[in-house]
């Protein structure tokens, strides 16, 4: 329930960034992946925690108070001695020959001793036993809780007087489903979300809204328009035609006065060429400064600069292009040449990252080798047989735990980088639009880099916070470093804080370090009997022995795993005590190329997540592909060309003439024919006959 009260409260705090309002269908979309997202985050955080809990318990080899890993125990030669004594602590062995000494533990079905009459274990069906509590209970499931009689069994073992009710069968998860899958699920049976567009609109609440459309010219005004600028022109033609042969009758006739007159002086004289040319030049002027203000916007603004908007405006002219189907080259030459205006809306406004970024990341050579496999370090942990006065003695206190921190701290970080990226690919990328190249890299650029640095801020936190946990609580150790069991002169078991000591590897004099006093100072050099006849102690180079196993191998580098001689001499030590079985292990190879040194500590592996590189891969290509636009619009401006509309109008007027002065006496005709026969079919027959007697009557007088 917190992780996912976590999510709600992620999701809540999450803003949603727009310019413009968004239709219904795109704010789902958002809210849809935006929730996604959250619950993914949560649940690979719990299986983050739960991976790091889990391996520091087995690195440190923390003891249970079940008793289900781990037993106390007394050595009979020590038992003839009077106490003090220590009290040894041992691994749990089963039947089988499994140890708990075992990476994945010892898992096999939990029982109950019934005590009736045949006093026999009771299998519970679907619950786990295992070494760690933790590893029992997540590898069972829910399968007896179903089932009255097993449920009572429960219930009578643990001599509760409490009586549970079986669950319910209506679950979308199966009865034998395991409490590991059920929290990958986060057990959630259903999720419903509701969006409310409404409020979502109340809240942006957009000023105004704009919309474009396209309008093509129909018949009706084709013809309409025809018309009229034939009208117009005809209209405009009959008031220029006289004043127009008025000027010419003017210029001829005073050009025919100035030769008659013979007046050759041009400063007393008017001649009509300046005349004329100045009153074109003026007409010019006239017409020029009339075009300069035409403004045909209807708007009653007093803004010069709006009035000056609009009077711009008007003699430009905007045509939109449309291109179907646009490749990407041709997207590319259309943002080189249309970039201000060129717009291609997306066929997919939401893509996941990972169609078209990949990152593949190289970890330190130390993660793929064997000092970090199961078979290794199982095998080390049959010498495990703790020598409570030589915690330095590398073999028989911490040897099988460092490697099986090795191996911890390279799952941690393989789990991070790969879950990060898990999550870093569910996002999805949001664009009305087709972006270009160069905007694309950029963003995607961005994007990778916000992963990197989440990846690894997010981790150091989480691993941070459990090392001060268990650095402040103190548990009991299966290594005995943390505190030590003695029984004392009275035969109580008492418990101790541990020590680091071994003198002979320290400063002369110098105090033995306390494990209730944390210190990273505290520390003694780890090392290996040599099991000569003198049997001398040789320092394992870069080994270092403190409290808890997880700092032993943090504080600790991989110096002696580059030296074959080095790695041989642990090798021959375990076979000294006991390990017949070790298999045979190849050093680090030092050759290659590694932005870590081999004095390097284990902590500044880790802290970097124990990466070599990242190998990122982009491509603008797939992504593309993915949002291919089914068209691309944009548009241009032009200037307005008053030649070609005068031109134009002028040729209309020439085709209409000709066209009018063909059919024009038929069209009349036509028309008196229709309207004579209109007036012959309406008028009544006594009055032609009344017609035709004052005809006669008429024609009689004139005679």
């Amino acid at each position: 329930n917190i992780y996912l009260i976590d999510a709600s409260n992620e999701l809540n705090s999450s803003n949603l960034v727009s310019l413009s309002a968004q239709p219904q269908h795109i704010i789902e979309t958002k809210i849809n992946t935006s929730l996604n997202f959250a619950i993914n985050s949560a649940i690979i955080n719990l299986k983050k925690n739960l991976l790091i809990t889990r391996e520091t318990i087995l690195v440190n080899g923390q003891i249970s108070i079940l008793g289900t890993n781990y037993f106390l125990y007394i050595d009979f030669v020590q038992l003839s001695f009077y106490p003090p004594f220590g009290i040894g602590i041992n691994t749990t062995y089963f039947s089988d020959g499994c140890s708990c000494e075992n990476h994945n533990g010892c898992p096999r079905s939990a029982v109950v001793f019934e005590f009736n009459e045949t006093s026999t274990f009771e299998n519970i069906p679907g619950m786990m036993f295992d070494c760690l509590p933790l590893d029992g209970a997540l590898a069972s499931s829910f399968e007896c809780f179903y089932d009255s009689w097993c449920l009572s069994l429960i219930q009578n073992v643990s001599k509760s007087n409490m009586r549970s009710e079986p669950l319910h069968s209506q679950s979308r998860f199966g009865h034998n489903t395991t409490l590991k899958t059920l929290l990958d699920e986060l057990m959630i049976e259903q999720l419903t979300m509701t969006v409310v567009f409404s409020s979502y609109y109340s809240i942006c609440n957009p000023k105004y809204c704009t919309y474009s459309y396209t309008h093509r010219f129909d018949i009706l005004f084709i013809i309409t328009f025809t018309a009229s600028a034939f009208g117009g022109i005809s209209v405009v033609l009959i008031f220029i035609a006289p004043l127009l042969i008025k000027l010419a009758y003017w210029i001829v006739t005073l050009r025919k006065r100035n030769n008659s007159l013979g007046i050759h002086n041009t400063n007393q004289s008017i001649n009509p060429l300046r005349f004329i040319i100045t009153r074109r030049f003026n007409l010019r002027l006239t017409i020029q400064n009339l075009l300069q203000n035409l403004n045909l916007f209807n708007s009653s603004s007093q803004n010069p600069s709006v009035i000056q908007r609009e009077r711009f405006t008007t003699p430009n002219q905007t045509k939109i292009i449309i291109i179907t189907n646009t490749t990407q080259d041709e997207y590319e030459q259309l943002w080189n040449l249309h970039s201000d205006t060129l717009y291609c809306p997306s066929s997919e406004i939401t893509i996941p990252y990972s169609n078209f970024i990949q990152i593949i990341p190289i970890f330190h050579q130390l993660c793929s080798s064997m000092f970090i496999s199961p078979e290794w370090f199982d095998e080390l942990s049959h010498a495990m047989v703790v020598d409570i006065y030589q915690y330095s003695q590398f073999a028989g206190t911490i040897g099988a735990h460092y490697f099986k921190g090795l191996a911890a701290f390279c799952s941690i970080a393989e789990q991070a980088v790969n879950n990060s990226y898990r999550l870093f690919s569910a996002k999805t990328f949001i664009s009305d639009r087709i972006l270009p190249k160069n905007i694309f890299d950029n963003e995607v650029k961005i994007l990778v880099d916000t992963f990197n640095e989440s990846t690894f801020s997010e981790l150091y936190r989480t691993f941070s916070l459990t090392r001060v946990a268990v650095e402040t609580n103190p548990f009991a150790s299966r290594i005995g470093q943390q505190v030590t069991f003695l029984v004392d002169n009275e035969y109580q078991i008492k418990i101790e804080s541990g020590q680091i000591e071994n003198q002979r590897m320290k400063a002369p004099g110098a105090p033995p370090c306390t494990c209730l006093l944390p210190d990273d100072d505290c520390y003694a050099y780890a090392y290996v009997y040599s099991f000569t006849e003198t049997f001398d102690m040789t320092k394992i180079n870069g080994l270092l022995i403190k409290c808890f196993s997880t700092e032993s191998t943090l504080f600790s580098t991989l110096e002696c795993w580059y030296n074959h001689s080095c790695v041989e001499l642990v090798r021959m030590h375990y076979i000294m005590n006991g390990v017949t079985n070790i298999i045979d292990i190849a050093p680090l190879d030092e050759n290659l190329p590694s932005k870590f040194s081999i004095n390097d500590t284990i902590e500044v592996l880790t802290n970097a997540l124990l990466l070599e590189n990242f190998t990122i891969n982009i491509s603008y290509d797939q992504y593309y592909a993915k949002c291919a636009p089914l068209s691309c619009i944009y548009t241009i401006e032009e200037t307005f060309d008053f030649i070609f509309l005068i031109t134009s109008i002028l040729a209309i007027y020439a085709v209409l003439n000709k066209i009018f002065r063909l059919t024009l006496p038929f069209i009349v005709q036509l028309t008196l024919i229709i309207w004579n026969r209109i007036r012959k079919e309406n008028s009544p027959p006594n009055q032609s006959t009344h017609i035709l007697e004052d005809t006669q009557h008429n024609s009689k007088l004139s005679k």
